[in-house]
């Protein structure tokens, strides 16, 4: 939906898809369009009729091989890597009017009726990347020795992961209750909204507290978990694998597998660590 010049204001947009014919004749460009760099068929919401706002919408489909439909460049983010966003320039493109998908101007309201799945979607994301940085601080704190015993056994290191195991607990029910609801046809815009906001923010709870159990070996992309097989220096470099101490937290805690789903940093003592 995200363009250079609207997101979340799904009636700005301003890629038009006008009728010509039998075809739509599609301008404009889209921005932060998830799978962008490599997808074969783009459906995206377009203005059929820009004098309308948000009933003025429509889905239409546009395989990638259309004259003047082209991909930019796959934007470099700073998480979520495994799913690549692009941006898409449409000039020109000409598509049969069969490709509509639904009714004309009736995209806006296709693509409500889809939210509540969506944000739910982004809610079992992060119950699932908050648990897997639940389990890298538990296997790190299990590894990892200070003063002659593992930091795990250290009472602060207890009470934190206790903490984040009843929350992970907590968040599971409350996810599966809202799967089952929308299964059934039964989850309100609202109740999704309210599990994306809620589980978000405690995945943000949780990864700060492995941020306080992991110090700076959360933060360190240099360092691989070992059954990864990575090793510092693994781009070429001749260096020695780090102390499996070190790796067993999988050192890229929140780059690769607990990014935060709603912001860029996460709050860690009086410091910013990007994510």
């Amino acid at each position: 939906m995200s363009e250079p010049g609207a997101g979340s204001d799904l009636a700005g947009i301003k890629t038009t898809a006008v009728r010509d014919g039998d075809d739509y004749v599609i301008n404009g460009a889209k921005t932060l369009s998830v799978a962008g760099s490599w997808l074969t068929w783009s459906s995206r919401p377009l203005k059929t009729d820009p004098t309308a706002g948000h009933k003025g919408i429509s889905l239409i489909a546009v395989d990638a091989g259309t004259p003047g439909f082209t991909k930019g460049r796959k934007l470099d983010k700073i998480g979520l890597r495994s799913a690549d966003t692009a941006e898409l320039s449409y000039q020109d493109v000409r598509v049969p009017a069969t490709n509509l998908i639904g009714e004309e101007n009736r995209g806006f309201y296709h693509l409500m009726r889809n939210l509540p799945a969506e944000r739910l979607g982004i809610a079992i994301h992060a119950v699932a990347q908050a648990r897997r940085a639940v389990e890298l601080t538990m296997a790190y704190a299990q590894d990892r020795k200070a003063f002659g015993q593992p930091i795990g056994t250290f009472q602060v290191n207890r009470h934190a992961i206790a903490d984040m195991s009843v929350l992970i607990d907590v968040m599971q029910v409350y996810i599966d209750r809202c799967i089952t609801a929308v299964n059934a046809g039964e989850l309100t815009a609202e109740e999704a909204a309210g599990a994306k906001m809620w589980a978000t923010e405690q995945q943000w709870q949780i990864i700060d507290a492995a941020f306080s159990c992991t110090a700076g070996m959360g933060t360190s992309t240099s360092t691989r978990s070992p059954g990864s097989g990575a090793t510092p220096g693994s781009s070429g470099s001749t260096a020695a694998p780090a102390r499996s101490c070190e790796t067993s937290s999988d050192a890229n805690l929140a780059l690769e597998t607990a990014q935060p789903s709603r912001g860029s940093c996460v709050r860690h003592r009086h410091r910013l660590v990007s994510i």
